[in-house]
């Protein structure tokens, strides 16, 4: 997926907001992945956070309300999630089996 992402250009908003925050990471820069009902944001810095629609073609005007940084883990959760339901609703049952698989191992809510 990563390599497809970076020769397209495209790709989901949740991969497009990863990529970022990793690249801010390997340049030094502290970044997280933050989400809102409809969007995948890059957020930059501690206390006056900057965030960035990495997929967004234009602005959007006005920040959002309500924003939720992510862990790894819930990020991973997120990822797996739509890749098992892409897989079943393929009919792919090696690969819906492998993401569920590691869905179950990184679940970050045990009691979910």
């Amino acid at each position: 997926m990563l390599d497809r992402v970076l020769d397209s250009r495209r790709g989901h908003p949740l991969l497009l907001t990863v990529i970022a925050v990793e690249l801010a990471r390997r340049a030094g820069v502290r970044a997280s992945v933050c989400s809102s009902p409809a969007h995948w944001y890059a957020a930059f810095g501690e206390q006056d956070v900057v965030l960035v629609e990495v997929s967004a073609t234009t602005s959007s005007g006005a920040p959002p309300a309500l924003v939720q940084r992510h862990c790894a883990h819930e990020v991973g959760f997120r990822v797996l999630s739509r890749l098992c339901h892409a897989y079943t609703a393929r009919a792919c049952g090696r690969e819906a089996a492998r993401a569920a698989a590691l869905l179950r191992a990184i679940n970050p809510r045990p009691d979910a």
